[in-house]
């Protein structure tokens, strides 16, 4: 990190100004601190007119800007690699909508599922899920914990075990208008729902004319080593997605996706800007170019090298349990409690992130360098051997 440098890369400054690596920061975005990217993107996008707060899709620039994004997610869409009984097909981009938040794009998705079909209202959520903070969000959450002091929730939600087909499929009737599922729980070491349980899912979905909602906005924006979580395993045209914006460079809001297996209309096929959104669907454009441009599909997934090596660096510690990945989401779970893991791992110059249960999560770009990873699993072990020792003198 250079003098006078806020941050970069992994690195950013504490209020001390001392110089910590932040291993969460890939919640502010896939290509890391101070990528050039971003920065252009939104100090061009500052001398440009952003939109009133009142403004739709009408305004100067707005529907060039949307054609644009539309263009490159599109891209993504249809750069993804089907397995099995759809090897060899593609998807397109249907229709796209920026939100000024994520629990709003979640909404807008409900909305759209509910209005398709006067008999369908419900919603089919998991046990143990979390979508967002709002009053629909809430109840959606399969978590009793975000329900309690926020009634009367909305009705109109049940709620099913993961990976529990009989379950759903009792629940999956006429009345249904969608399922809404989080590929991985990010609470719970990144464990992630079976991909054939995701399968079944998507088969009875697209047989019952039931919309499946595909919740990815807690995840960070390729750091799977694709655009989706879900690009291994057959997912339905009826299929939306969610993303958060907040992980396209850290501005806050929610992109939903709805895709499908025909190329869009040409007259509708446009990104849906909602007021306040101008900023960040002019980062989220750079930064889809700037990792689509920079990725490489033959390469090794680069969550299963980082695994590995975490692994190496902390796995002979006796109170690590477990480590667990989905692409460039990492976690950890030991016996002693995240909290601790966490301040250890502060007082060495690390942030990481507890999550409960004796977890602890580092959400990483994927286009970390390797003289910053490097510095990181030392940083880790480091903050591993001293709280070996604390548990040793206390013994």
């Amino acid at each position: 990190m250079s003098d006078g440098q806020q941050y970069g890369g992994l690195w950013r400054l504490r209020d001390d100004q001392s110089a910590v690596i932040d291993a969460v920061c890939g919640r502010v975005s896939t290509l890391g601190l101070g990528d050039p990217v971003v920065s252009d993107a939104i100090s061009g996008a500052h001398q440009q007119y952003l939109g009133d707060a009142c403004s739709l899709n009408d305004e100067a620039g707005q529907p060039e800007l949307a054609e644009e994004l539309f263009d490159r997610l599109d891209r993504l869409v249809r750069s993804r690699q089907f397995t099995g009984s759809r090897e060899g097909t593609e998807q397109f981009l249907q229709s796209a909508t920026l939100c000024p938040c994520r629990d709003l794009a979640l909404e807008a998705a409900v909305w759209d599922a509910r209005t398709h079909s006067d008999a369908r209202f419900q919603i089919l959520s998991l046990v143990g899920s979390e979508h967002g903070v709002t009053t629909l969000a809430r109840t959606i959450s399969g978590r009793p914990e975000l329900h309690e002091g926020f009634g009367p929730l909305v009705p109109g939600v049940m709620y099913v075990p993961a990976d529990d087909v009989d379950a759903l499929a009792q629940r999956l009737d006429e009345t249904v208008a969608c399922v809404v599922v989080q590929p991985a729980d990010v609470d719970a070491g990144m464990a992630s729902l079976s991909e054939s349980w995701l399968e079944t899912v998507s088969e009875l979905c697209a047989r019952q004319d039931v919309r499946f909602v595909v919740d990815e906005s807690r995840l960070v924006f390729g750091g799977t080593g694709g655009p989706f979580s879900l690009d291994a395993i057959q997912v339905t045209p009826a299929t939306d997605f969610l993303w958060s914006a907040g992980l396209f460079g850290g501005l806050p809001g929610g992109l939903w996706l709805r895709l499908g297996d025909q190329p869009a209309d040409p007259s509708h096929s446009k990104v849906t800007l909602k007021p306040g959104t101008i900023l960040a669907a002019k980062v989220a454009s750079a930064t889809i170019a700037a990792w689509d441009g920079r990725r490489d599909e033959d390469a090794d997934p680069p969550g299963r090298t980082m695994a590995t090596a975490l692994a190496e660096k902390v796995g002979g510690f006796e109170f690590v349990r477990d480590i667990q990945y989905l692409g460039t989401n990492l976690a950890i779970q030991s016996d002693i409690p995240g909290d601790e893991v966490v301040t250890a791992a502060l007082q060495r110059g690390l942030i990481l992130e507890s999550t409960g249960g004796g977890w602890v999560r580092l959400q990483l770009p994927p286009t970390a360098s390797e003289s910053d990873w490097d510095e990181l699993l030392s940083r880790m072990a480091a903050a591993m051997e001293a709280l070996e020792s604390e548990t040793v003198d206390l013994g």
